[in-house]
């Protein structure tokens, strides 16, 4: 009896021990391991948040990001927030350095909100129906990025990575606008970015 009583205590504590670990791995996973910093890009004039890399080699990404436009003119200062999800199919050795990395191409699309008096998500009731048509406070944006990766030698070191990035985007109200303008050129639409992302 005792035997299995020990025998039972030592299956429940394994089960248990396994259970943790699981828990464990997937907070692990929860935590992100880097932080991204970017400067423009049509979600503030600085913005910064955390970014999470999974699937096979890193090649997705999730990036939440918090960014900020100051007061200019008669215009309040905004806050922005953005949920942006990357795609990088490859990434070649710089030939440099096996430290070093390039992503030739990264796509992308990304949702953001403002909020501020002047935005609205839903069209308010003194608006004629369908007055506007798209809300003036979510964007849906797409991406097209390249990033330098830089890794560190040093494995004590708390930075193991950083990562420099330059982006072209554009949203969905400049997409409408190009397609009914005449005046409007490709160019005109597309919004730019650079970023820093620091991998610990």
């Amino acid at each position: 009896m005792r035997r299995l009583n020990f025998s039972l205590c030592l299956i429940f504590l394994m089960g248990y021990s396994l259970m943790l670990s699981a828990q464990n791995k997937v907070i692990a996973r929860l935590i992100p391991h880097e932080m991204t910093i970017q400067y423009a890009g049509n979600i503030g004039i600085v913005s910064v948040g955390p970014t999470w890399n999974y699937a096979k080699n890193d090649c997705l990404e999730t990036t939440l990001l918090l960014g900020f436009v100051p007061a200019y003119h008669n215009y309040e200062s905004t806050v922005c927030l953005s949920v942006r999800e990357m795609y990088t199919p490859w990434r070649l050795n710089a030939g440099v350095s096996e430290r070093i990395s390039f992503c030739p191409v990264s796509l992308g699309i990304m949702a953001s909100v403002t909020f501020g008096e002047d935005f609205w998500l839903v069209e308010p009731n003194y608006y004629p129906d369908n007055y506007y048509g798209l809300s003036t406070a979510l964007r849906f944006f797409v991406l097209l990025s390249q990033q330098f990766d830089f890794k560190i030698e040093n494995y004590s070191a708390r930075i193991k990575q950083i990562s420099f990035y330059y982006q072209a985007n554009t949203y969905d109200l400049r997409i409408v606008d190009y397609f009914n303008s005449k005046y409007l050129k490709l160019y005109d639409i597309i919004g730019f970015a650079l970023g820093l992302k620091i991998h610990f």
